[in-house]
């Protein structure tokens, strides 16, 4: 049996009931599920605020949550993220309803270039679209 892996990233400061059902849905992808936790200051650059937990601490948390196989740290450099997660070779990337950004775009387009088969999804909103700024 082949196993399907799964990625999907984000920030994941305060894990939250959208969170654990965003990470469900992202899992029915594939058998095996890989989060990428962003760096604190790609936090910062695209919420304009540091997360309250350090990067190491939210991969702590999502360690131990039994839907995630894998935590992969983002080292901060996009271009050989992206080109790392390439060469993990996953089945498929799932995308939160609302990370649509560019960086998602050079994502496709490394994969593609690369000769992946990656299928991309967006999920659905979760949890009446609850996020981590709201309970801080």
């Amino acid at each position: 049996m082949i196993m399907r892996k799964v990625f999907c990233w984000g920030t994941f400061d305060i894990l939250h009931k959208g969170h654990l059902e965003f990470l469900r849905d992202a899992k029915r992808h594939g058998d095996y599920l890989a989060v990428i936790i962003i760096t604190d200051a790609a936090c910062y650059e695209n919420k304009g605020r540091f997360p309250k937990h350090t990067q190491a601490e939210r991969a702590k948390a999502l360690e131990g949550t039994p839907i995630v196989d894998e935590v992969i740290l983002a080292s901060g450099d996009l271009e050989s993220d992206i080109k790392r997660y390439a060469s993990m070779h996953p089945n498929a990337f799932v995308f939160g309803y609302d990370q649509q950004t560019q960086i998602e775009e050079r994502i496709k387009a490394c994969f593609k270039k690369s000769g992946l088969r990656t299928r991309f999804y967006t999920s659905k909103e979760f949890a009446g679209g609850l996020h981590t700024r709201n309970l801080i």
